[in-house]
C-alpha cells in the first residue's frame, strides 16, 4: 500500500541505528510504502514448520498458523525448514532467537522477493527454492484481505501526522522512500534501517507489543495503547534523522552514558544502551516523539512518557522536548546538550531529572547485591503478623533467584546500622513500626477513622506530579486529588533512605493484609509512587536530593 505524506512544517523524530545520508530532490513528495513483506512472511512461514506452528516468536492468529501448516505440509522436510532448526534450536534462549530474528529481518526486509531471485547464498537460496518449489505467493496472496486488515490502522497514523514533513524540515533531509515492512506473524523487535534513498521500519505487526505493554513498563489501558501505537512509527523513523554519531555528540557526552550505567546496572542488558552513541540516539528519538505527539495528539500522555522515560534512564528527553518546542533545528542539538550538562554539573542534574522510583532503588538494590526486608509485628491478629512475614519471604525468594542476599527481618529485630541499608517495608503502620515511624517521610501515608483510608502528603519531596488512570483514559491530579478508598486499595512507594540518603526504601502496604501482598508484584516499578484500587490506579512522580 502507498501513502501519499502531505507537506507540512511541523515536527517528527524517534529511534535505532544505521544512518547515511539520503538524497532526493526537495521538490518530490515523500512516499510511505506499509506492507506485510513477503520476505518476512516466508521467513516466518518457514519458522512456524520449524517449530511445528508452537514457539513463543510466533504470533499469528491460530487460523493462520493452522493454515500454513496445513498449505505447506508436504514441504516440512524441506531443507530450509532443517536449517531453520538447526539456526534456532529448541533450547535457544529467547533473548539470542530475537537478536538473530532481528538480524535476518534486517537483511530480508531491504532485498527484492527472494522467490524471484537467482544465485542466492546459503539460507537465502534455500528460502528462494522454498518460495518457488511451494508456490509461497499464492498462498500470500491468497491471505492478503487478511494483511489488509492488520494494516489499515497502520496507514492511517501517516495520514493522521505529518511527521516525516516534519522530520525533514527539522534535519534538511529528504528519502526518495519511507517503507514499513513487518511480518504478520513472527514476532520481530521493531527496528529500523536506512540505505541511500530508502528509510525503513522493519518489525512484527505491532499488534503484538500493543497486547503486551506489561513489557515496556506501560500500564495496559486504552489512552496509552492508542499513544503508543503513533510513537512507534514515529520513533523508529525519526532514526533515520537523529544520530548523535552524525552529530558529533556521541563521544563527547559519553560521560553521561556512563552515569546512567552506574545508576541503574541493569539496562546494560538493553540493546540501546549497548553505547554511548545508542543511548543517546534513544534520548533523541525519544524527545522529538514526545514533543510531536505531545503537540499534536495528548500533551498529558506525552509529559508522563517523558517521566516514565527518565525512570529508565532516559534523562536528556524532557529538556531536548522543551527545545524542540521552541523549534530548534537538529544541527543545534549539540549545542543544547552543552547548555544542559557538563562534567561538573552532572550529578545535579541526574539528580534533578531521575524521579526516585522502584526500579532505581531495584537497581541500587542490584549493585549492592544486598537488601534487607523488613515485616511487622504490631498487629494484635497474629494471623496477621504470619501473613505478612509469609509475604517478605515470597519477595526475599524471588530476589536471592537472581543472586541478592536477603535478610528478613521483624520491625523489632532492627539495628541502627540496618537502618542505614537498602530496606523493603512489608505492611502499614497498624502491622509495621517501622513504617509508623516513617509517617513523616511517607508520601502516601495512611489515616485511620473507623477504617484505613490512603492520603496524600508531598511536604517532604520535590516537584511531585500525579496522573490518575481509570476507563481506560489518563488524566493529570491535582496535588490534593482525593484518594479513591475503594477496596481492594495498596500503594508501593519509593523514597530515599532517611538513615542513609545513599541507599533507597520500598515500602509497600495495602489496606488490610491481603491488599500488601496484592501490592508485592509492584515493587520495583518504574514511578515513584503506585496506588492501586479496583477501578483505577494512581502514579505519582518526585524528586529527592541524595
Amino acid at each position: 500500500m502507498v501513502v501519499n505524506v502531505k507537506r507540512a512544517s511541523l515536527i517528527l523524530c524517534f529511534l535505532l541505528l544505521i544512518s547515511q545520508t539520503p538524497l532526493i530532490k526537495a521538490e518530490e513528495q515523500p512516499q510511505v510504502v506499509v506492507e506485510v513483506n513477503p520476505n518476512l512472511e516466508l521467513f516466518a512461514v518457514v519458522y512456524i514448520l520449524a517449530f511445528n506452528g508452537s514457539d513463543d516468536f510466533i504470533t499469528a492468529p491460530q487460523d493462520y498458523v493452522r493454515n500454513v501448516l496445513t498449505y505447506f505440509a508436504p514441504y516440512k522436510g524441506h531443507v530450509a525448514v532443517k536449517s531453520m532448526q538447526q539456526m534456532f534450536p529448541k533450547d535457544l534462549p529467547n533473548y539470542i532467537k530475537d537478536e538473530n530474528i532481528w538480524n535476518w529481518a534486517s537483511s530480508l526486509a531491504v532485498r527484492d522477493y527472494l522467490g524471484d531471485q537467482g544465485n542466492l547464498p546459503d539460507f537465502y537460496a534455500e528460502l528462494s527454492d522454498f518460495a518457488r518449489e511451494s508456490n509461497f505467493m499464492e498462498f500470500y496472496n491468497a491471505h492478503r484481505e487478511e494483511y489488509e486488515r492488520a494494516l489499515t490502522p497502520i496507514e492511517d497514523i501517516f495520514k493522521e501526522l505529518n511527521f516525516i514533513e516534519e522530520l525533514e524540515n527539522r534535519s534538511g533531509e529528504k528519502y526518495a522512500e519511507y517503507r514499513v515492512e513487518l511480518s504478520y506473524s513472527l514476532l520481530i523487535h521493531l527496528h529500523s534501517r536506512q540505505t541511500v534513498t530508502k528509510a525503513y521500519m522493519i518489525g512484527s505487526i505491532p499488534r503484538i507489543y500493543l497486547e503486551n505493554l506489561r513489557y515496556t513498563g506501560l500500564p495496559n489501558v486504552q489512552a496509552i495503547i492508542n499513544y503508543t501505537f503513533r510513537a512507534f512509527f514515529i520513533h523508529e523513523f525519526a532514526h533515520a534523522f537523529l544520530d548523535s554519531d552524525r552529530l558529533g555528540i556521541s563521544s563527547e557526552y559519553r560521560f553521561i552514558y556512563q552515569k546512567i550505567l552506574e545508576e541503574l546496572p541493569l539496562m546494560a542488558y538493553e540493546r540501546d544502551f549497548s553505547t554511548s552513541g545508542a543511548y543517546l540516539n534513544e534520548n533523541l528519538v525519544e524527545a522529538f516523539t514526545h514533543y510531536y505527539l505531545g503537540e499534536h495528539y495528548n500533551d498529558i500522555i506525552a509529559e508522563y512518557s517523558i517521566l516514565k522515560d527518565a525512570t529508565i534512564g532516559y534523562i536528556l528527553v524532557g529538556d531536548l522536548a522543551k527545545a524542540f518546542q521552541e523549534n530548534i533545528s537538529f544541527e543545534q542539538i549539540p549545542e543544547v546538550v552543552g547548555k544542559l550538562v557538563t562534567k561538573d554539573n552532572l550529578s545535579r542534574y541526574f539528580n534533578s531529572k531521575m524521579p526516585v522510583n522502584g526500579f532505581w532503588a531495584t537497581n541500587k538494590i542490584y549493585k549492592d547485591k544486598k537488601v534487607i526486608i523488613v515485616y511487622g509485628t504490631q498487629n494484635p491478629d497474629e494471623r496477621g503478623n504470619e501473613y505478612d512475614k509469609e509475604s517478605a519471604l515470597m519477595l526475599a525468594d524471588w530476589l536471592r533467584s537472581v543472586g541478592i542476599s536477603v535478610e528478613v527481618k521483624s520491625d523489632k529485630e532492627l539495628t541502627n546500622e540496618d537502618l542505614k541499608s537498602n530496606l523493603i517495608v512489608i505492611g502499614g503502620p497498624a502491622a509495621n513500626e517501622l513504617t509508623k515511624n516513617l509517617t513523616k517521610e511517607l508520601v502516601v501515608r495512611f489515616s485511620f477513622n473507623d477504617e484505613w483510608r490512603l492520603v496524600k502528603n508531598f511536604t517532604a519531596v520535590e516537584n511531585p506530579i500525579s496522573f490518575i488512570f481509570s476507563n481506560g483514559s489518563i488524566r493529570m491530579a491535582k496535588l490534593n486529588t482525593p484518594i479513591s478508598q475503594e477496596y481492594p486499595l495498596g500503594v508501593v512507594q519509593t523514597l530515599r533512605n532517611p538513615w542513609n540518603k545513599e541507599k533507597f526504601m520500598i515500602v509497600i502496604a495495602g489496606v488490610d493484609r491481603y491488599c500488601t501482598r496484592k501490592m508485592l508484584r509492584y515493587f520495583n516499578y518504574n514511578s515513584s509512587y503506585l496506588i492501586k484500587g479496583r477501578t483505577f490506579f494512581e502514579e505519582g512522580f518526585y524528586f529527592q536530593a541524595g
